[in-house]
């Protein structure tokens, strides 16, 4: 059913290309790659092995840890809807717009003990970890500074070493800083730190606090998950036949874009225009023209919505799971 999806889209691509003529040009673009999916991670069962994230010890709580170990977890009980028929985007449906009630009926965030947790984990797929900071965090413990940077360095030490307990292998590849990544006005919202997976078949499970019992378990309900490495394909005038590009990354699409329309290329916007994609004739006859950046550019609103936009765009998306 995927190759018959496909050969869909191929089909309708062909028509847009058909309606386009020869000056036009034509770039098909994906934001990522897609690759089998193996295991599922659910990194703060790993934090509470690890002690860096805490639970609560009042009655209710030791409950709902006791159903957790026993297996009444989200995961578990998806799976029995699953066998009834009752399960179709439940994941979606109820993971993401009754949250609060699932929170509550299994174990969840409102079940640590923050004055106890030094960090956590939320988001999908990738191996977003948050350090409990204060000042940061409504129940903040860390102090910003040496004492940040210590457990920064705590939780990587500790990743490196974080293995399969099934099989003994390392799950860990690589362990990346916030700033080594990203950068911008909003640096803070991002993660902490970012694991990354020694095995790309192996994805962090974010559909719930603590979605499963099992630190490390097989995949549920997918076969394949994103991969760095997307697609560009790009066709019109002056693009290099059988090209390729090298080291191309999302960012340089909007200004190759801009480029090729005939528009210069802010100086401080992020990317840089694909030359390489491009036949040397055309460079030459149409070079690249980098403009000033706005004088009043530290004073701009970066969002570019009203008070209330940005508000509808952000329930939105915290709805999809994409923020906390």
């Amino acid at each position: 059913i995927v190759r018959d999806y496909f050969q869909k889209v191929d089909e309708s691509i062909g028509q847009l290309v058909e309606q386009a003529d020869k000056e036009t040009l034509v770039i098909i673009l994906s934001d990522h790659g897609m690759g089998r999916a193996n295991n599922f991670i659910v990194l703060n069962n790993w934090l509470l092995e690890t002690g860096l994230l805490r639970l609560k010890r009042d009655p209710w709580t030791r409950t709902k840890e006791f159903m957790f170990r026993r297996g009444f977890t989200l995961r578990n009980v998806h799976q029995v809807a699953d066998r009834l028929g009752l399960a179709r985007q439940a994941e979606y449906v109820a993971g993401y717009f009754v949250d609060h009630l699932l929170k509550i009926a299994f174990l969840s965030f409102l079940d640590v003990d923050w004055s106890q947790s030094k960090a956590y984990s939320f988001g999908r797929h990738l191996g977003s970890i948050y350090v409990n900071l204060k000042g940061r965090e409504p129940e903040g413990i860390v102090e910003p500074g040496a004492e940040y940077e210590a457990v920064r360095d705590e939780i990587e030490e500790l990743a490196y070493e974080f293995r399969d307990p099934r099989t003994g292998k390392k799950l860990i590849g690589e362990v990346l800083r916030r700033e080594e990544i990203y950068s911008g006005p909003f640096l803070d919202r991002a993660p902490d730190l970012i694991l990354r997976p020694n095995e790309p078949s192996d994805i962090f499970f974010g559909l719930a606090d603590f979605g499963h019992r099992d630190t490390v378990s097989t995949v549920y309900r997918y076969s394949g998950m994103h991969r760095d490495y997307g697609m560009l394909i790009m066709n019109g005038p002056g693009v290099r036949p059988g090209g390729t590009v090298e080291d191309a990354v999302i960012q340089d699409i909007a200004p190759t874009v801009m480029h090729t329309m005939g528009l210069p290329v802010p100086a401080n916007m992020d990317g840089r225009v694909l030359q390489d994609a491009f036949v040397q004739e055309y460079i030459d006859s149409f070079p690249v023209i980098v403009s000033d950046p706005p004088a009043d550019d530290d004073e701009t609103d970066w969002s570019g919505y009203t008070e209330e936009g940005e508000k509808e765009i952000m329930e939105r998306l915290e709805g999809l799971g994409y923020l906390g």
